[in-house]
């Protein structure tokens, strides 16, 4: 049976009734288990829950100029609780995605956007990736500080590709990173333009290829600073994924077994804890 999803009035209620609760919403499943692992392992003292447990109709979305999805119906409840309950200790946390590229980040009171890209750039920074490799996959003789560039190359060619999906409203759905990737001793080589065409045939968009190249070169360009602010979660765990079947560490390496990984380095980091604290 279907546990009935919380209204945003009773949400309300409750913190008219005890001022000192503290609330953190998030997009989905995959942050909830990883900001409530550093939740419960440093005993902080929040409730998080993920917005598909929380009733935000397409209605509501839409009266705030948002879409439907995980990420807006977030956003949207953060726009609702400031006007009902003006001074709750509350945080909505979403993905900054593309939106600081394309300068459509949004100040509401109770909206917290993670630092990178994505909840899961939090575990690609310098120290994670060598716990990673060192301490879990146990990867022996990589320059890990290269191989880590060479991924945040191929990781801003895709972002740079899917940033230009979304600048162009092509709503095109797009391949999988894994397919176009090869691995090399130290490193990894992505065939971006294959990628892109291999695409747009599947989408019957082929005509459109040397734009697309055209506009994703561009965001290439653009994207300047920190690896963690251009690259999408996904794509980074599937490279993780295929690297590590590449080596030989492939009954450790699927998708899911890297995201308990993540939760399992989570508690440990204190930058999540700024975000969620």
């Amino acid at each position: 049976m279907a546990i009935p999803r919380r209204k945003i009035e009773e949400i309300a209620a409750i913190f008219k009734l005890e001022p000192s609760t503290r609330h953190i919403y998030v997009e989905g499943e995959r942050d909830l288990d990883v900001y409530g692992e550093y939740i419960k392992v440093n005993s902080v003292n929040r409730s998080i829950y993920a917005i598909n447990n929380i009733e935000v109709p397409p209605e509501l979305t839409a009266r705030h100029g948002l879409t439907d999805g995980n990420k807006q119906r977030v956003v949207a409840l953060a726009i609702e609780l400031s006007a009902l309950i003006p001074d709750a200790n509350i945080k909505c946390v979403v993905d900054k995605d593309f939106d600081q590229w394309m300068e459509r980040l949004l100040n509401h009171k109770y909206l917290y956007y993670t630092k990178y890209s994505c909840m899961e750039m939090y575990f690609f920074s310098s120290n994670m990736f060598i716990r990673l490799f060192n301490d879990i996959f146990k990867v022996d003789g990589v320059n890990l500080e290269q191989l880590r560039n060479s991924i945040a190359e191929c990781l801003t060619f895709m972002f740079a590709f899917r940033m230009a999906n979304d600048k162009m409203n092509l709503n095109i759905k797009v391949c999988e990173i894994k397919n176009e990737i090869k691995i090399l001793k130290g490193s990894i080589n992505f065939d971006y333009e294959k990628l892109i065409l291999r695409t747009l045939q599947n989408n019957g968009q082929s005509k459109l290829f040397q734009i697309v190249l055209h506009a994703t070169l561009e965001n290439k360009d653009f994207l300047k600073g920190d690896p963690r602010e251009r690259a999408r979660g996904n794509d980074y765990v599937e490279v993780l994924s295929k690297y590590l079947n590449a080596v030989g560490k492939g009954a450790i390496g699927t998708p899911e077994a890297i995201r308990s990984y993540f939760m399992l380095l989570a508690p440990q980091d204190h930058e999540i804890g700024e975000l969620i604290a």
